[in-house]
């Protein structure tokens, strides 16, 4: 009796294995570019909120040193005692603020607050040099202070702050308002 083998072989051939190395090859490159993309976005994301944080920290310091503050004199910034009469910024406003701060029982100190060169400035004392209080990346093309004030009311300050961050060529806006009155009324 003659027996007959037969080989059914079985696997895949050349063409279809490198097809499939193919295929999976293209999903990989796609899927590192994906994952490359979503940690530069990442990245970018982290800094442009680190500086909004720096933006976010000056005006709220500001916007404390206001509330507690008087005497608040526009237009200048004449860091001396003697500069400290109070006026009003009228309607257009000003790109420079000092006035007077309590810091303790003993007096007041002088803080003071301008624009110069797209950058927001501070000085804190009598007779102190302004400093830059933002990073370099930030740049301010508006810094608007609004002080109104008669007799018979406590100031209200309004504070708007214009500008632009620039995070790897990249430029965005910001812009921040804010409005507060003074915690003690100088009646």
């Amino acid at each position: 009796m003659h027996t007959h083998r037969h080989h059914t072989e079985s696997g895949f051939t050349l063409i279809e294995v490198m097809v499939s190395v193919s295929i999976f090859a293209i999903i990989v490159s796609v899927g590192i570019g994906a994952l490359f993309n979503m940690n530069t976005s990442y990245t970018y994301s982290k800094a442009q909120q680190r500086l909004m944080d720096h933006i976010n920290f000056a005006m709220e310091t500001m916007s404390r040193e206001l509330r507690t503050g008087f005497d608040y004199v526009c237009g200048s910034d004449d860091m001396t005692s003697s500069s400290l009469t109070p006026t009003s910024c009228g309607v257009t406003g000003s790109n420079r603020i000092v006035f007077a701060a309590d810091f303790d029982q003993t007096g007041y100190d002088i803080i003071g607050y301008r624009l110069s060169n797209q950058k927001l400035q501070k000085a804190n004392g009598a007779g102190a040099s302004f400093f830059d209080l933002l990073p370099e990346e930030v740049a301010v093309e508006e810094f608007i202070v609004r002080v109104s004030s008669d007799i018979d009311t406590q100031p209200i300050v309004i504070v708007t702050l214009v500008g632009t961050t620039t995070v790897r060529q990249r430029t965005e806006e910001f812009v921040l308002h804010t409005a507060l009155t003074q915690r003690q009324p100088n009646l």
